[in-house]
């Protein structure tokens, strides 16, 4: 009975020195390679205040635009970034955590009568390997409400309109429930062979913006209503995503 509890002791010794001799309790250190996650974002300017808007994030400058018109997608690091939106000697900074593997649109607005701007982000389609961007002959379109006009017939929201869209193969005409300010509709499918346009309505069904085309190449877009009906400056602005 001794003895096989020395040769035990031993298996246990030998073992134990295997491991220490060998290496084998020895990890390597491997320096982890970080992962760099970007996303695309878009910037535009619906700021009605007559000076150009400078954008730069982080403290690096991506361009400047004037009112109405945009950059293209820039590049940029997802998560938390800080955005300087400058008019003049105005600075506006906002910290904003942008989510990664999207492409988005930040806009900037301020129509007749707002004392300040604001900025709202919208996203529009994940860039993964392989997504879907749009559907091939078609037109995806939103619509994006960023008038916050209190006339009657706009504050409590406004129906946009779609024609030419395809339900159980009859053309129909299609709305989405009225949109307040700052909300976006779903992305609606419409064929380009029926010529697709759109139409804005007010809560009096006053025609707002009249019948106008969305495009006549495939892709992705946004249909945005901005500016004021009591300042006689409300209109749309149709941006392509993809």
């Amino acid at each position: 009975m001794k003895l096989f509890l020395k040769f035990g002791s031993a298996i246990v010794v030998c073992v134990t020195l295997a491991f220490y001799f060998n290496g084998c309790v020895k990890v390597d250190n491997p320096v982890a390679s970080s992962v760099d996650i970007r996303t695309s974002v878009k910037f535009v300017d619906l700021a009605n205040n007559g000076s150009t808007m400078s954008v730069s994030v982080d403290g690096i400058s991506v361009g400047s635009f004037a009112f109405q018109n945009y950059s293209g997608y820039v590049d940029l690091p997802a998560g938390g970034r800080k955005f300087a939106f400058t008019y003049g000697t105005t600075v506006d900074t906002v910290k904003q955590a942008i989510a990664p593997d999207y492409k988005s649109s930040f806009f900037s607005i301020q129509q007749t009568g707002d004392t300040s701007r604001t900025y709202a982000i919208f996203y529009e389609r994940v860039t993964y390997s392989g997504a879907v961007t749009f559907v091939p002959r078609n037109v995806l379109v939103r619509f994006i409400n960023l008038s916050s006009d209190t006339a009657t017939t706009i504050k409590s929201g406004v129906n946009f309109h779609l024609t030419g869209v395809m339900v159980d193969t009859v053309v129909t005409d299609s709305s989405t429930a009225a949109l307040g300010f700052l909300k976006s509709s779903s992305y609606i499918q419409a064929p380009l062979t029926n010529a697709p346009k759109y139409y804005i309505v007010g809560a009096q069904e006053d025609t707002l913006v009249s019948a106008s085309a969305v495009s006549l190449s495939e892709g992705r877009y946004s249909v945005v209503l901005y500016g004021s009906k009591t300042a006689s400056n409300l209109q749309s602005i149709i941006l392509k995503e993809d």
